[in-house]
């Protein structure tokens, strides 16, 4: 799914065209965003009636079109129960009343997030939990982050219209405008000059970045470590987050991320995709944990839940998991187990006690088919310490659009 969020544009025919053959869903929201409109005048009113019934006819038809939202957080303090906030007039006034006319089998949410006592609820309607960075940039700072997966359990919501992760752009995308000096160098200046960031912020969002890196991945031990782990953060961020919606369906039913594709050459932020095209770290883990048929490994009540979600086929699988030490090396490995998992379903596969895992070992488990492997999943407690691999690869072929990598260790 796509949202066309309302501080962006009408797309052109040729996205909703693409989007609809390739079965990609799309809610449009109206081009409004963050900020007080003057919906007590007429004159506005009736602009905004002309804008909708132009997007109205224009997307109407696309099949991709899921549904229709009046702005972006213009709304943010209203509610189900409260008939005056900012940009109430504005949806029900001028843009409903068309929609409701011209595309009376979509639903039109008045504004992004909707729903609940306040909006951006966590038990009603869509949220967006870029609302609440100011309370996660508190976090990224703390000296302690150790617990950020259960931190990030906290953002959960019905269905999440914007899920916000940061992390750096790739080498090619970032040589295009800085130097190796800029990028792998002691100073950091070009970096938070290519990092967009609110000035209302008295801490710019590279800052918040480079914080929330070093406490979850370890300290920087130079340059190249750096950049390493500011881009992998964000991989571990989309990771961490998607299984935990995985997890929770169908309470969250979707989730969209705060950002698809950055709009200027950014060395870092909250696109998936850079301003080039090329696709950042959180690219490949979208692409991991979106796959029909994944395993997720939560600690809970201290036990290790290996939880199997199923947006494919209902079919009989084989779960296996390890003990694995710091050094990569497998302490215990365990018996098959044969699972049959539904389709439409996300449940607790198996549940192995902490006593059952040797001291210093994380969890990895894996789910495989008759044809082989499908997925591969891992909890360690605390934070993650990234360490080189050193001298682990032995082999790198390709075949033109596969590269294998062979390893001695895990």
């Amino acid at each position: 799914m796509i949202r066309v969020w309302g501080g962006g544009d009408i797309e052109s025919e040729h996205f909703y065209d693409e989007c609809s053959r390739l079965g990609i869903m799309v809610t449009q929201d109206f081009l409004m965003a963050c900020a007080q409109y003057p919906e007590d005048e007429q004159w506005f009113l009736d602009q905004l009636k002309k804008e909708a019934e132009y997007a109205a006819d224009f997307i109407r038809n696309k099949a991709c079109l899921v549904w229709w939202s009046g702005d972006n957080e213009n709304a943010i303090f209203g509610s189900d129960t409260d008939t005056d906030y900012r940009g109430r007039a504005s949806a029900y006034k001028a843009i409903a009343p068309v929609i409701y006319k011209k595309d009376y089998s979509r639903r039109f949410l008045p504004s992004s997030p909707y729903g609940g006592s306040l909006y951006a609820s966590n038990t009603k309607g869509t949220t967006h939990n870029t609302q609440f960075l100011g309370d996660f940039f508190k976090y990224m700072l703390k000296d302690d982050v150790s617990d950020y997966k259960d931190y990030f359990k906290l953002y959960n919501a019905r269905f999440i219209a914007e899920e916000p992760v940061l992390g750096a752009a790739s080498e090619n995308c970032l040589k295009k405008f800085m130097t190796d000096d800029d990028i792998y160098g002691k100073e950091l200046s070009m970096w938070l000059y290519h990092t967009k960031s609110n000035p209302a912020l008295k801490t710019q969002v590279f800052e918040y970045l480079y914080s929330f890196a070093q406490g979850i991945l370890g300290k920087f031990k130079n340059g190249k470590d750096r950049f390493f782990k500011l881009k992998y953060l964000q991989y571990e961020w989309l990771r961490v987050s998607m299984e935990r919606v995985r997890r929770e369906k169908w309470f969250c039913s979707g989730v969209v991320y705060w950002m698809l594709n950055d709009c200027w050459p950014a060395a870092s932020g909250w696109a998936l995709i850079d301003y080039y095209g090329e696709p950042k770290a959180a690219y490949y883990s979208f692409k991991r944990s979106a796959k029909p048929t994944i395993l997720s490994v939560d600690l809970e009540d201290g036990m290790y839940k290996i939880h199997l979600c199923n947006d494919g086929k209902a079919e009989e699988l084989t779960l296996k998991w390890y003990a694995v030490n710091n050094n990569g090396e497998v302490v215990y490995e365990s018996k098959p187990e044969h699972v049959y998992s539904q389709t439409n379903t996300s449940f607790v596969a198996l549940e192995i006690s902490q006593n059952q895992v040797p001291d210093g070992c994380f969890i990895v488990a894996d789910i495989l088919d008759k044809n082989g492997f499908v997925d591969r999943a891992f909890y360690k407690k605390g934070a993650l310490e990234i360490t080189a691999s050193n001298d682990r690869i032995d082999t790198l072929k390709t075949d033109g659009e596969n590269v294998r990598v062979k390893s001695n260790a895990r």
